[in-house]
């Protein structure tokens, strides 16, 4: 591969978010009773990975495909999403925030099921850190407070980064990821700054359920959750294709493989092409706006997700119509603010039915 300044430069970012997250971690280290320091050795550990390999790959040393990559990413952003995620629930005390961890789950399952969009999950990624650090924002630390907004700039920073590339027509290897760096930079600078921060188990262990396995019950429940809705949705898509192509006399035949589903077509004039290529989105919208407007709350939830599924789904059909750039770009954003809001309130239901259940197990 041909040296590329801007791989450098983000490789260069991530070692020194590395080096300034190992910092902090000694520092932490200290205090025997600290509960952060080991996440932000994890932090470290990542960052210090994905720069070695950026370095590495700019210079031609390691070669890196676009598969490689959609690999990468994601795992990148679990682990980063995971560290500042234990950090909220850490100085916070707000256990309702536990169900923003399962949001990313999520994500993984859109982008590897559909090919190039990494920036999907670049997006959820940066909406669910933003929900994170808005909770920190009520903790009566004036520190504290300064971290929420940094990490909210991080996350906006993260989302807007990815989405300007993917507009840009940038490879997502080669986007601007320095930008976002800096404000995790400051976001370390602010916990070194601070000596009084005090990371205590008290709000955590005062709970009988550990935090640990709070999130994978959570976890395990939104990725069933996710995976039903998913296939679901791409299910309904292809049967539109399908009973379009059959309107207008065409011979189809559609195949699952694992992820992904194809329906071929073949009419012998291409009156209705148009129609055809729309119709799994439209049923889609369709059997969404039903559930929508006929379901409980639950099931309302469900068409948000659905909603936001279809218009993944469709991406490719819209890009046969020729669909502008941006309009695409606009989808993508649309479609993971659907799904995250979708997942959130399900997960959020999810938590308050759970604690009903248990006062009322105390109660009696």
């Amino acid at each position: 591969m041909a040296f590329e300044p801007v791989i450098i430069i983000n490789g260069l970012s991530q070692v020194a978010v590395s080096v300034a997250s190992v910092l902090l971690a000694l520092k932490l280290g200290k205090e025997k009773k600290n509960l952060l320091k080991k996440p932000f050795y994890l932090l470290s550990g990542a960052f210090l990975v994905v720069a070695l390999i950026n370095i590495l790959w700019s210079f031609g040393i390691i070669d890196i495909s676009k598969a490689d990559n959609m690999i990468i990413g994601p795992i990148f952003n679990l682990i980063f999403l995971g560290v500042w995620f234990y950090t909220g629930v850490v100085l916070s005390g707000h256990r309702h925030i536990y169900y923003l961890i399962p949001v990313f789950i999520m994500s993984i399952n859109a982008f590897l099921l559909f090919n190039n969009l990494a920036v999907v999950s670049d997006v959820i990624t940066g909406l669910v850190l933003m929900g994170v650090f808005f909770h920190l924002g009520f903790v009566d630390n004036d520190i504290i407070k300064k971290m929420s907004f940094a990490g909210m700039a991080y996350g906006l920073l993260l989302a807007v980064t990815s989405v300007i590339s993917y507009a840009a027509g940038i490879a997502h290897t080669n986007s601007f990821w320095f930008i976002p760096n800096i404000a995790v930079l400051y976001l370390l600078y602010l916990f070194w700054q601070d000596s009084s921060i005090r990371a205590s188990a008290q709000e955590i262990t005062k709970h009988h359920i550990p935090v640990i396995a709070e999130v994978f019950k959570l976890g395990f429940f939104i990725l069933s959750i996710s995976i039903f809705i998913m296939l679901g949705t791409l299910g309904v898509h292809e049967l539109g294709h399908s009973l379009a192509a059959k309107s207008f006399g065409c011979s189809h035949t559609t195949s699952f493989g694992i992820g992904q589903a194809v329906t071929h077509i073949t009419c012998e004039s291409a009156s209705g092409s148009t129609f055809i290529t729309l119709a799994g989105f439209l049923l889609t919208v369709i059997i969404s706006l039903l559930i929508y407007f006929m379901g409980n709350d639950f099931a309302k939830r469900i068409a948000h997700m659905m909603f936001g599924f279809s218009m993944l789904i469709a991406l490719d059909d819209f890009t046969v119509l020729s669909t502008p750039y941006s309009a695409v770009t606009a989808l993508i954003v649309v479609s993971s603010i659907f799904i995250g809001y979708g997942i959130v309130r399900i997960v959020k239901n999810y938590e308050l039915e759970y604690s009903d259940y248990e006062a009322s197990a105390h109660a009696s």
